[in-house]
Parts: structure tokens; C-alpha cells; sequence
């Protein structure tokens, strides 16, 4: 599992740096509040392999909730602002750049935990996902 972990991770942060680089940060309220959304949701389903384990189902689950209810909180401040809904190009880059780090959060959380190819799931196809989201979306 250390391998694997240790490959995503520096595949996940060259190229997140690289794509991170070319970014204007034009965050808004409503791009930011979706990206921690899906952020949320990735780490919620990656718990539900591991819901066995106490130590990693609760991290997952904690910093689940954390990033949902950040995103929640912002959604509603976007509502109430009146924030223009846009989710262009430079948008769903940001939004690679989350599930590759989401991705790399629960290959971290789960670091010693033996290899069970249904852990590593979710995970892969977070990182596969936002991998392709930026390379799809770059500029």
C-alpha cells in the first residue's frame, strides 16, 4: 500500500502544481462551494469500504463532514450573495485539482492498511477523474 500511496501522491502534486501554475485563482463562492461538495462526497464514499475499521472510517468521515459542511455554508452564502453561477474551463481544472487531492487524502489516511482492491477504488477513480478533468481543461 506504501507504493501505491507514494506513486499517487507524487503523480497528484507534480501534477496539480503544474496545472496550479497556470491558474488566475478566480475562485468564487459557487466554483468553491462545489469543489468541497465533491470533495466531501469522495471522502464519504471512500469510508464505506473501511467502515470496519473504526481509526480510518472516523478520519474519513471527519474530514467528510468538515469539507461538505464548508461547502454547504458557502453554497448558501452564494445563494444569498447572488454569486454568479459559472463554472467555466478554469472552474473544472479546480475541480481536478480537488479530486486529486481528495484522491490523495484517503491513499494517505489509509497508509497502513493492506492492500483490499475494493479500499482502493473510489480513490483511483477520483484521481483517474481529476487527472482527466486536467488534462481535458488545460489551457
Amino acid at each position: 500500500m506504501a507504493v501505491i500511496v507514494i506513486v499517487n501522491v507524487i503523480i497528484g502534486l507534480i501534477v496539480s502544481y503544474l496545472c496550479a501554475k497556470g491558474l488566475g485563482f478566480g475562485f468564487s463562492l459557487w466554483t468553491m462551494s462545489v469543489d468541497f461538495i465533491a470533495c466531501g462526497i469522495i471522502l464519504t464514499l471512500s469510508s464505506i469500504p473501511v467502515r470496519d475499521h473504526f481509526n480510518e472510517a472516523s478520519t474519513l468521515l471527519f474530514l467528510a463532514s468538515l469539507m461538505a459542511g464548508v461547502g454547504i455554508i458557502t453554497l448558501i452564502i452564494a445563494l444569498v450573495v447572488k454569486v454568479p453561477r459559472q463554472y467555466d474551463k478554469s472552474a473544472l481544472r479546480e475541480l481536478g485539482i480537488i479530486l486529486e487531492l481528495a484522491g490523495i487524502i484517503v491513499f494517505v489516511t489509509l497508509w497502513d492498511r493492506p492492500i483490499e482492491i475494493r479500499s482502493l477504488i473510489i480513490p483511483e477513480i477520483s484521481v483517474l477523474v481529476g487527472l482527466w478533468l486536467l488534462v481535458e481543461n488545460r489551457k
